[in-house]
């Protein structure tokens, strides 16, 4: 800590301690201290919470690309929504830079694994919509593939922006729902839909494969909207967090020992009660 910092637990300035150690005095994580959103900056925390809402929404309109933009039906309309969630989680990302610095709740690292998804899903999803519309002199295999690695690259940005919005929510709320949460979902869909298509491919169980198709473009839009929930909930807490800091009643320390009995000894020889 190169900066002034009470902990959260005792008021200690955290100066020079290590971030992954604990307080000195009452031994709180010195992480959970200095990523709360400061008491006395609501306008910062609104701010937060409106990038962090912004982010999370974009995820809604990802959620009909799982197998509509792969099989092919309705495929542009859907890659050209997803492009619209990329521009809003662009955006959202943008925000949320500057928002998260000024609270404490910053993650550069996955904040730049975010951003370069959603660069190269800007690339890939601007490409498979040029191709649904143009592209009917190029082979078919040529749009399914350009859809293919657009539907991967969203799937592969979900996991670093699961992972900040769980680091985000672990910081401000204990009992915040993990966004990571939705992942299996979304790589549930994206396997059930891989088989799906093999299937479809070979010409074998043509039913049960359109039938997997459909479980699976369920599974993606639950994945997205779990995310988008799990987003709006964290913006709510970093907005108001509802965390009660810990207060001096609740440090730990000494226990006083209990007063002693009085002991008085009797008159006659009996034992002294103890």
């Amino acid at each position: 800590m190169g900066r002034d910092a009470a902990c959260e637990g005792c008021g200690y300035n955290l100066r020079g301690a290590r971030v992954g150690s604990r307080c000195p005095e009452c031994g709180l994580e010195v992480a959970r201290s200095i990523r709360r959103a400061p008491a006395g900056a609501p306008d910062a925390r609104e701010a937060a919470s409106d990038a962090v809402r912004t982010f999370g929404r974009s995820w809604l309109l990802a959620a009909p690309l799982g197998v509509f933009a792969m099989s092919g039906c309705l495929g542009g309309p859907a890659a050209a929504l997803a492009v619209l969630g990329a521009i809003q989680r662009w955006i959202g990302l943008r925000a949320c830079r500057r928002a998260l610095r000024a609270v404490d709740l910053a993650h550069p690292s996955l904040e730049r694994a975010i951003a370069a998804c959603t660069a190269a899903e800007l690339v890939l999803g601007a490409l498979a919509v040029l191709l649904r519309v143009g592209g009917d002199a190029l082979p078919g295999a040529v749009p399914a593939a350009v859809s293919g690695l657009h539907f991967g690259v969203v799937l592969l940005g979900a996991v670093p922006a699961a992972a900040l919005l769980a680091a985000i929510g672990r910081a401000v709320d204990d009992e915040a729902q993990p966004a990571t949460a939705a992942l299996p979902w979304l790589f549930g869909a994206s396997a059930g839909l891989a088989v799906a298509i093999l299937l479809m491919g070979l010409g074998l169980l043509g039913g049960i494969a359109w039938a997997l198709m459909a479980l699976a473009a369920a599974a993606w839009a639950w994945g997205a909207f779990m995310l988008a929930f799990a987003a709006s909930t964290v913006a709510g807490e970093v907005g108001m967090p509802r965390r009660r800091p810990r207060g001096e009643d609740d440090l730990p320390g000494a226990v006083e020992p209990p007063a002693p009995r009085p002991i008085t000894k009797p008159t006659d020889d009996s034992p002294i009660p103890y």
